[in-house]
């Protein structure tokens, strides 16, 4: 599809950088670019994450995307939306600085460290919106004969080098994290509190379908559960006799 409205050698301005930034924190969690046919897509269960991809493509190239350039596919429980364009200009432009064949080889563009700390949570915030959620589950500890609640955030992410990156961004912000079977996570309470006080999950932005209880939860309620979870005593905990009462109490 032959792009119209842009100009070729258009540059970008310093104040549509942080939103380049974004856009590709979009594009290396669940996007794909094939340059050998110009082709740029997204795809998300997310409508919210759609139309911020969408938008964001307007606003830092000048192209406004077709809704008919935005589709549907199966996922496994959800719809799976899907954008999908051509552009030379703009994949080019994309994945100049992100050594970017496939997710599985992509880097971070070093441009990113370089911004303030609040730009940074922002790129940060499309990750999470995109590959990343938290987790407020039940579990039973065989040793001690009793239930605990266990709490933590996470960003999905097989490739080891792009999670040494993102842990290296995260860190930028003063906030550490682990590493858990291919997922960065932050499990502390001081490092939980820190997300929500300087990243947080936007809007909008719903928990999924593998979620047993907590599916179509917006991310960021979810997230507030868990700081308000540190307040139900250990021992009351302990004295439940199954999950359900513990979950019913935690939603």
């Amino acid at each position: 599809m032959k792009i119209k409205n842009f100009q070729e050698k258009q540059k970008i301005s310093p104040e549509n950088k942080i939103m380049r930034a974004q856009l590709q924190a979009l594009l290396i969690t669940d996007g794909s670019v094939i340059p050998q046919g110009n082709q740029i897509s997204f795809a998300n269960t997310s409508k919210e994450l759609i139309e911020r991809f969408c938008n964001l493509i307007h606003v830092v190239y000048g192209y406004r995307i077709p809704r008919s350039r935005i589709g549907f596919g199966k996922g496994t429980k959800q719809i799976l939306y899907i954008v999908q364009f051509r552009s030379k200009h703009i994949c080019k432009d994309l994945i100049s600085d992100m050594n970017y064949n496939t997710t599985e080889h992509a880097t971070i563009p070093k441009y990113w460290f370089e911004f303030r700390n609040n730009e940074i949570s922002g790129i940060i915030r499309n990750l999470f919106d995109a590959d990343g959620g938290c987790s407020l589950r039940v579990a039973w500890l065989k040793r001690k004969k009793c239930f605990e609640i266990k709490k933590s955030i996470f960003l999905a992410c097989k490739n080891p080098n792009l999670r040494k990156e993102y842990r290296k961004l995260l860190r930028k912000i003063n906030i550490t994290t682990g590493e858990s079977s291919d997922k960065i996570t932050i499990t502390s309470k001081e490092m939980i509190q820190k997300f929500l006080d300087i990243v947080d999950f936007s809007k909008n932005v719903m928990i999924g379908y593998d979620s047993n209880h907590w599916q179509g939860m917006e991310k960021r309620y979810l997230l507030r559960r868990i700081i308000e979870s540190y307040s139900i005593p250990r021992g009351q905990i302990q004295r439940f006799e199954t999950k359900k009462e513990i979950y019913d109490l935690l939603a």
